[in-house]
């Protein structure tokens, strides 16, 4: 099984080297800008590649099985030639809100763990690679698999907090509950959460796969400060959510998706 896997990622690699598109993705599309501009090596977009085609489609599987919300009934029927399930409202909000949240906070994750190992922003900004003499190149290229990898960690961390987000339009997670109430719990959820954390392992802390793909295991306290930026992105979604119930005529509710 670790053999095909070796396969697998050295094939997904290849395609990467060859320049192939992935499906664009806020945060694959900012962090490939990020390995252009500093240099960093673009093998290294396969933990990212791996994250969305693995970890988001099983919390997107465990979404199909989410119980409708209570005010469902209550809302216009679609209008099927008009509203689309997938709209500006929907893409400028994952785009622009939640992509651009996880986005920022992954990149301050990894560049202040490079400041904390000596490699500080101003030596990376627009260098293309350019380093000063005094960076090793040996270390600087390990630091930045380390680096990335702490990104592609911070990312898997937020979306479970994205994921009991996502849940609802309306209503709260209290109002809606995961669990312990049968007509809004999804159990699944939770093994989508796992396999997501097991996914992260799976690239980061297998050796072959480490050298196929150039990753590396990270400090443990970077499994547990995104939590805090998850919590956070759960309650500017809890009070986005909360305005527009209050407010159904306002602002907010008009470009809800």
């Amino acid at each position: 099984m670790l053999t095909f896997l070796v396969q697998l990622v050295r094939v997904l690699a290849r395609h990467d080297e060859c320049s192939l598109r992935y499906p664009p993705d806020p945060v694959l599309l900012s962090h490939d800008h990020h390995l252009v501009s500093l240099n960093i090596p673009r093998r290294t977009v396969a933990p990212l590649t791996s994250r969305s085609c693995f970890t988001d489609c099983a919390a997107a599987t465990a979404l199909a099985y989410e119980k409708p919300e209570a005010d469902v009934l209550l809302r216009k029927p679609r209008n099927t030639k008009t509203d689309r399930l997938v709209d500006f409202k929907l893409i400028g909000y994952a785009y622009g809100v939640t992509g651009l949240i996880e986005t920022l906070c992954s990149f301050t994750m990894s560049f202040w763990y490079l400041q904390k190992n000596g490699i500080p922003f101003s030596a990376m900004w627009l260098s293309y690679g350019n380093l000063p003499d005094w960076i090793d190149p040996d270390y600087y290229a390990q630091k930045i698999n380390e680096a990335s990898c702490i990104y592609f960690v911070n990312l898997v961390v937020m979306q479970w907090f994205n994921l009991m987000a996502v849940r609802t339009r309306r209503w709260s997670v209290i109002q809606h509950p995961p669990l312990f109430n049968k007509h809004t719990q999804n159990w699944l959820l939770f093994p989508a959460v796992l396999f997501a954390l097991a996914m992260v392992f799976l690239w980061c802390y297998i050796p072959p796969l480490q050298v196929v793909i150039i990753t590396a295991e990270i400090p443990v306290e970077h499994f547990f400060i995104p939590m805090g930026f998850g919590m956070a992105l759960l309650l500017i979604d809890e009070t986005r959510k909360y305005l527009i119930r209050k407010y159904p005529a306002g602002f907010l509710a008009r470009i809800a998706w």
